[in-house]
C-alpha cells in the first residue's frame, strides 16, 4: 500500500453539528503516503480514535470516502449516516 486518502470524511457523531474547529482532517482531502510521518494532535473528543477505527475497518459510521491506493476499501457494509448519502 502506497497511500491512504480521506475525502471529506466526517464521523457521524459530528453530522449536523459543527465539525471540530481547525481540523486538518475532517471534511478535508488528506493523503497519507508510505514512508512519511504524520502527527495527529487534537483535543479529547475530536475523533482521533474514531479515525483509527475507520482506517482499520472496525467502524463504518462516517460520511465521506476512505481510499487505499485510490480504491475504496473495505466495502462499506452498514448504512452511512445521512451526511454521507
Amino acid at each position: 500500500m502506497e497511500s491512504i486518502t480521506l475525502q471529506r470524511v466526517l464521523p457521524c457523531v459530528f453530522a449536523g453539528k459543527a465539525a471540530p474547529r481547525d481540523s486538518g482532517v475532517w471534511l478535508q482531502e488528506v493523503t497519507f503516503r508510505k514512508g512519511e510521518y504524520c502527527l495527529l494532535e487534537a483535543a479529547s473528543g475530536t475523533g482521533k480514535t474514531s479515525l483509527c477505527h475507520f482506517l482499520y475497518g472496525i467502524r463504518e459510521d462516517y460520511a465521506g470516502r476512505i481510499l487505499f491506493d485510490g480504491a475504496a476499501f473495505p466495502p462499506r457494509r452498514g448504512a452511512a449516516c445521512a451526511a454521507g448519502r
